[in-house]
């Protein structure tokens, strides 16, 4: 059971018993024991023993009407500030309204200064260091410690070990101070108050001063580990490891060298992962509660961050090239290996960015997915969907002669453009309807007509006679086999225009396929739809060829 003491203005005695026990001396030579239990003591003026017994007690010392002097490592007299006093068995010191200095001994102690400019050193021991208002010094020495500087513009060093430094908004101004904050050796940390909403802008890699926010800088030093506010933040790590906490907001997280990790606080099941072109996106699907109890996540692109970790595990993180080439390409696993490994080598060397190797990958695309998607936008007025995208190009999509076949390792581009073209324009699934629209139509008209269609506006009458000179309708009505008015020959020649539109990526038809193909680089854009309307959000008036 805790008991209260309180002694009067002569020399007391006052013994606490098995609980957590509040002692006052007041004024005199007292003599104050705490027995077991996390006791309270308050000497007040005089030269007093204080002895706090078993368990981690607290000495308070804010009745000094001088800089306070305490070193938890003298267990004889010493010149507090309140008197002669004797120290035992004391691990925590509170501090008082002057420039005080505080020191630690080798075990645990929790130790800060109140008002003024203090020195506060916690030396061996995992500690909490804590300064107050003023500005202060304040060291964690070897141990673990736990670092709060407290209002104004403080030094804080945390020495050898892990430790933790927090920065929270310090009074009503929204003041941080113009600190100085470094961790030292060990793997540290730096903690900003989670209730905070003010986005800031940290960068570890920076010895000099920074400004985080509006108005508010400090200088980091040997800072690992990051753990940020609830605001829109921009986190960039070192060349070494690195683990990095958004916390909630929409944040940006580039880890840049080393392993890695961002820290996220719910499981697995919790978040959406996706690649993009801009880093990896990361979506917390808890409910938000404006109290900012729930931990929600936010939304986090991350960058150079090789693991997340969960609650109930960790996922690894690649570059994402694995899954471009999957996603656009269609070549999942061993299929797509060697175009992966050689986008990964480049992107790591800093020969290409994320956006170079993703403009890569839809130019390879021009031989295989998009010989499908947009034959299959022409023929039947939207891309397959997704089952019907796996079996014409998928290696494993259960399809023989899908695109990425050796059969057709042998057509060049056009050629490939051609042959799918007649087989779905006159033998296949798109003939009904491009019978209806070119069947009674002349090479030349339907030529002009497709051209349209594919482009985004009629070729004038030099162009479309260039396009059939040379021998090029017989060469259509070669593909075709049913002569030059053969639906079979038109079917050949949209297939060729659809090559010369994929290999110069212009027209209406192209560049809206481009543009789902991004979408698709995610893995999250939608099959089956007409990329040509408007309302699928894929093809823009600006697409149209010399319009």
């Amino acid at each position: 059971m805790s008991v209260t003491l309180r002694g009067g203005s002569g020399v007391d005695t006052l013994e606490g018993g098995a609980g957590d026990d509040y002692i006052y001396g007041y004024e005199g030579n007292d003599i104050l024991r705490g027995g077991d239990g996390r006791d309270m003591l308050w000497g007040g003026q005089g030269d007093d023993i204080l002895d706090g017994g078993a368990g981690a007690d607290t000495v308070h010392l804010s009745d000094a009407y001088r800089p306070i002097r305490v070193d938890l490592a003298i267990s004889g007299p010493q010149d507090t500030g309140e008197g002669r006093d004797t120290l035992l068995s004391i691990e925590n010191v509170g501090g008082g309204e002057y420039d005080d200095i505080i020191r630690g001994d080798g075990g645990v102690n929790n130790i800060g200064g109140a008002g003024g400019n203090d020195l506060v050193d916690g030396r061996a021991g995992n500690d909490v260091v804590s300064g107050g208002a003023g500005d202060d010094e304040i060291y964690g020495g070897d141990g673990d410690d736990m670092m709060h500087p407290g209002s104004g513009n403080d030094l804080v060093y945390g020495g050898a070990g892990n430790d933790v430094l927090w920065v929270a908004r310090e009074d009503s101004s929204r003041s941080y101070g113009h600190d100085v904050m470094d961790g030292g050796d060990g793997a540290d940390s730096m903690q900003f108050a989670t209730v905070e909403k003010i986005g800031v802008t940290i960068d570890l890699s920076e010895a000099g001063r920074q400004e985080i926010a509006s108005g508010i800088s400090l200088t980091i030093r040997s800072v690992e580990n990051f753990y940020s506010s609830w605001g829109d933040d921009h986190i960039f790590g070192t060349d070494g490891d690195n683990t990095i906490a958004g916390y909630g907001g929409n944040d940006v997280i580039d880890g840049r060298g080393g392993f890695d990790t961002a820290y996220m606080r719910g499981i697995k099941s919790d978040y959406t992962l996706s690649w993009t072109v801009d880093g990896w996106l990361i979506v917390d699907k808890k409910r938000l509660d404006p109290s900012l109890t729930n931990l929600n996540d936010g939304t986090q692109i991350l960058r150079n961050m090789e693991s997340l970790k969960f609650y109930d595990g960790s996922v690894a993180l690649s570059d994402g090239m694995t899954e471009l080439v999957g996603n656009i390409l269609r070549t999942f696993g061993a299929h797509g290996s060697k175009t992966a490994s050689d986008l990964s080598v480049r992107l790591a060397n800093e020969r290409i960015n994320a956006a170079q190797a993703l403009a890569e990958v839809i130019a390879k695309a021009d031989a295989t997915t998009t010989v499908a998607t947009m034959s299959y936008q022409f023929f039947t007025g939207s891309i397959p969907t997704k089952g019907g995208v796996e079996y014409l190009v998928a290696p494993d999509g259960g399809n023989a002669n899908n695109l990425n076949s050796a059969y057709f390792q042998s057509f060049n581009l056009e050629n490939r453009y051609i042959n799918f073209a007649v087989n779905l324009g006159r033998d296949g699934e798109g003939k009904a309807a491009f019978q209806t629209n070119y069947g009674a139509l002349s090479l030349s008209e339907a030529t002009k007509k497709a051209y349209a269609e594919i482009f985004g506006r009629a070729p004038t009458d030099a162009q479309l006679a260039t396009m059939l000179s040379g021998g090029r309708d017989a060469y259509f009505a070669t593909y075709g086999s049913d002569g030059l008015t053969g639906l079979g020959t038109k079917a050949a020649m949209v297939g060729w225009l659809l090559a010369e539109a994929a290999k110069a990526d212009v027209g209406v038809m192209a560049r809206s396929n481009t543009a789902w193909l991004t979408d698709l680089a995610d893995g999250s854009a939608p099959f089956a739809v007409n990329i040509l309307s408007p309302s699928n959000g894929y093809y823009k008036a600006e697409f149209v060829f010399g319009g």
